[in-house]
Order: structure tokens, then C-alpha cells, then sequence
């Protein structure tokens, strides 16, 4: 998890916050995604979404959320109810993702 955590510091800000999505199979990276705003139509695409690529079951899904432009804190990455659909069509495996102290949690997929 520290490598995800590395990825999402490392990355542009655009907004007060930065989510990343990392899917993984077999310890190996197989696609990034980031929360960005897509100008046309105008709308937000969450991390979850942008990382989820044909091919993805069996994977593991990382989220992480870090705040702030100096501190650079964890903060909550539960993937929402829309994000967790798409996640249970692609037959994701398994979901970590941060919580609001920062600390990685599984989530169960039904």
C-alpha cells in the first residue's frame, strides 16, 4: 500500500484533494486511474472508474485519498454506491481502500 500512497503524493494536484486507483493482478500494476473532471460533457470521473479496464476480474482494487497541498494527508476513499456497482460488474475480487484516519480497510464484495 505504501507504493499507492507514493503514486497518489506524487501526482498533479488539481483540487484540494487527489484520489488514485490502482488495479493490480498478481502483484503487478495493470492500470492507474485518477479522479479528473472531463470537459465534454462536463463531469467528474472517480479513480475507480478510470483505472477499471476490460480484463479486470480476479484483480485487486487500491483507493487512496490524500488532502491538502503541504501536509499531505490520508483521508477517506470508500468507493461510492455507483463506483461499487461498476466495481461488482467487473468481478473485482477484492477493494482497499483508505479511511477517514487514513488506515487501509478491505471492503467485502457481495
Amino acid at each position: 500500500c505504501r507504493y499507492i500512497e507514493a503514486l497518489a503524493r506524487s501526482s498533479s494536484w488539481d483540487s484540494n484533494f487527489k484520489m488514485v486507483a490502482i488495479l493490480t493482478r498478481g502483484g503487478k500494476i495493470i492500470s492507474v486511474g485518477y479522479n479528473r473532471q472531463r470537459p465534454v460533457p462536463a463531469r467528474n470521473v472517480h479513480a475507480e472508474r478510470d483505472a477499471i479496464c476490460k480484463g479486470s476480474e480476479g484483480a485487486v482494487l487500491y483507493v487512496c485519498r490524500v488532502k491538502g497541498y503541504r501536509n499531505q494527508t490520508l483521508a477517506m476513499a470508500r468507493p461510492c454506491e455507483n463506483c461499487i456497482k461498476l466495481i461488482r460488474k467487473s468481478k473485482i475480487s477484492k477493494v482497499c481502500y483508505t479511511n477517514e484516519f487514513g488506515v487501509w480497510e478491505e471492503m467485502k464484495i457481495v
